[in-house]
């Protein structure tokens, strides 16, 4: 993909090349296989897009693999960064989507999501695993993994949160639950899984499936068998 060095000099001045700052490393390409490489990427995550409307785009390892010419995984990323800024392509983390890509549940998924966010919603702060949900909803186990990614959609569109493997919340539940933990910890200095589970009226399964939620996101930390406010009110 690059010209040789001898020729950088001249490629600088020549609008035919394209510069790329790969690290502390400096490469060139012709301009046209710069805009293959773009278009390229474009159409690549178009149609993954249109094969999996539920995913949220496609892996960045996936996409290197299948470029029509050979680039190493250390320059990838940067020269998949430019492509980015210089065209409707964005990375999170390491998934690339199309800018105008969207996660929305409609057709069977969306009937499906319904029954999960109702079944979610009822069970409040004892939700079922997926295997118990696959049972409450009636679908066959072959189907979790479908369930899965219906709920990873979900989770995009705020409607659950994840609060373990194979265990999600409603968004209400996890927002009451955070809500009376905080609450709690406002007037105490710390709490126990024995006292959260009290607060629920859940098991200590979910009381403790819970706090090490909150302890990941940084609500609290904790500290023995105890856990904290991370920031303390004043």
């Amino acid at each position: 993909m690059n010209i040789p060095i001898k020729e950088a000099g001249h490629a600088l001045k020549d609008q035919r090349f394209v510069k790329l700052s790969i690290g502390d490393e400096e490469g060139f390409t012709t301009r046209t296989k710069w805009e293959e490489l773009k278009q390229f990427a474009l159409a690549a995550l178009a149609t993954h897009h249109k094969a999996e409307p539920l995913s949220p785009g496609l892996e960045m390892e996936a996409m290197r693999t299948r470029m029509p010419y050979e680039i190493g995984a250390r320059a990838f990323r940067p020269i998949i960064d430019r492509i980015g800024r210089e065209a409707e392509i964005v990375r999170e983390e390491s998934v690339l989507r199309l800018k105008n890509h969207r996660v929305k549940l409609g057709g069977d998924a969306g009937i499906l999501g319904a029954s999960i966010e109702t079944a979610l919603t009822s069970a409040q702060f004892q939700p079922p695993e997926l295997k118990q949900l696959a049972d409450a909803l009636k679908i066959p186990a072959s189907d979790i993994p479908r369930i899965r990614t219906v709920l990873a959609a979900m989770e995009r569109e705020g409607r659950v949160v994840k609060i373990a493997t194979d265990l999600y919340f409603s968004r209400a539940a996890s927002d009451a639950a955070k809500d009376r933990l905080v609450k709690y910890l406002e007037t105490h200095s710390d709490i126990t899984a024995a006292i959260f589970r009290d607060l629920l009226g859940a098991s200590r399964k979910f009381a403790i499936a819970l706090l090490d939620h909150f302890d990941h996101t940084g609500v609290t930390t904790r500290v023995g068998d105890t856990r904290r406010l991370r920031t303390p009110p004043s």
